[in-house]
């Protein structure tokens, strides 16, 4: 149950073979495929929140990353980030960098649809510390969001729903 290219990647590295790639454009060849480039989009995206937060909102999320001691270093080795409170902050930069269509985003669980309006949605994750979850070899298929909010009515902690790459039972 991995993509064709996966099963290449992980043949190859049993043989000692090393594999160069040419292209740099992410593998939309398939549902799975785009849902992984998805995933991996999101968790660059939040990782560079992390990293180019300032002001008061800096000094409050960099506090709690001290209170719970996480690095720098810990927070690069596990690619952990940061979705700002905007409510649809990733969705904007998806859609700014056009790679991606609406529904592969929803796919991935990272944007729900508004109830009224059929054709809107919002980011899942607003205000929270992220963690991404990698499966086995090693990619995003999912995502846990500390709330750092207290006008945060959602739970302390929510994960991203199962999808065709994410089964919790499965990965965690």
């Amino acid at each position: 149950k991995v993509t064709f290219m996966d099963a290449v990647q992980k043949l190859a590295s049993r043989a000692g073979i090393e594999l160069k790639f040419n292209s740099k454009d992410p593998d939309l060849s398939n549902e799975i495929s785009k849902l992984f480039e998805v995933n991996k989009s999101a968790a660059k995206y939040f990782y560079r929140n992390l990293q180019n937060l300032s002001g008061n909102e800096k000094e409050f999320v960099y506090t709690y990353l001290e209170k719970r001691r996480i690095d720098s270093k810990t927070a690069e080795r596990f690619g952990i980030g940061y979705s700002s409170k905007n409510w649809n902050g990733l969705l904007n930069q998806f859609l700014e960098e056009a790679i991606f269509k609406t529904e592969d985003i929803e796919k991935a669980g990272l944007i729900l649809r508004k109830e009224k309006e059929n054709s809107s949605f919002y980011d899942r994750f607003r205000g929270r510390l992220m963690f991404p979850i990698f499966n086995e070899n090693d990619k995003v298929v999912g995502f846990g969001g500390r709330k750092m909010y207290e006008d945060d009515l959602g739970g302390k902690y929510i994960n991203s729903p199962e999808s065709k790459i994410y089964y919790k039972s499965k990965i965690l």
